[in-house]
């Protein structure tokens, strides 16, 4: 395997409200430099390794939910880092990727600390992109969102 390639995504229900993140994570044969940035191109190419999903709470924002599902990817990304050192991570939220990219900055208090572990694990690796996608190209990340929010019993971290 050359390349992991993570989708992640949180949510919240009411903003604030019930939250929960979902990831995923593959594994691909090729370098991260000869795959399509375009999620829609790729997957069909991926090796499925691993997911979580994790219900946060009943009063977390979707932006928290956004940086837990980052974070906790990153964290499971990790397990792998030894052998794979090339990390895409795909993210519908706009925002989060910008605040990775260092276009806005990560203002709220609350959210600082989530950033600052992404910068601490994505040392894990020698290569890290962010790239944004809409969330239709994020579909089974948000549904585990989903399954993790209606069931509201999965286990926390």
């Amino acid at each position: 395997m050359q390349s992991l390639i993570l989708f992640s995504d949180g949510g919240s229900r009411g903003n604030p409200g019930p939250a929960a993140f979902g990831v995923v994570l593959y594994a691909s044969r090729e370098k991260l430099e000869f795959l399509s940035k375009e999620p829609s191109k790729i997957t069909s190419r991926l090796d499925f390794l691993e997911d979580h999903k994790q219900y946060l709470g009943k009063e977390v924002t979707n932006n928290e939910a956004e940086w837990h599902g980052l974070v906790a990817g990153l964290r499971i990304a990790s397990k792998y880092c030894s052998q794979i050192k090339h990390l895409r991570v795909y993210l519908d939220s706009e925002l989060v990727v910008k605040q990775l990219l260092g276009d806005y900055k990560v203002k709220k208090p609350e959210l600082k600390p989530f950033f600052e572990q992404t910068k601490e694990l994505r040392n894990n690796f020698e290569y890290v992109e962010f790239i944004h996608i809409r969330r239709e190209f994020n579909q089974y990340a948000d549904s585990l969102v989903n399954e993790c929010l209606n069931n509201k019993h999965d286990i926390y971290i």
